[in-house]
């Protein structure tokens, strides 16, 4: 999904269980993707809303790899 958003998306559901989903929406490929579509899909099929925050979140950056 990050490639739709370019952004990390957390999750806070509090579920620990583990699903298989599958995911219906139309678009059609393109340089700028419609993330509305993406987001009433997930929203209208699997009740999961996609809310906008600010937080602090652990990143590794590699300078160098050997």
């Amino acid at each position: 999904m990050r490639q739709y958003f370019n952004v990390p998306i957390l999750d806070r559901t509090g579920t620990q269980d583990r699903f298989n989903i599958v995911l219906k929406w139309n678009e059609t490929y393109r340089p700028n993707p419609d993330t509305e579509v993406l987001q009433e899909a997930l929203l209208e099929q699997l009740g999961l809303e996609l809310v906008p925050a600010t937080e602090p979140i652990n990143v590794l950056f590699v300078d160098k790899a050997n």
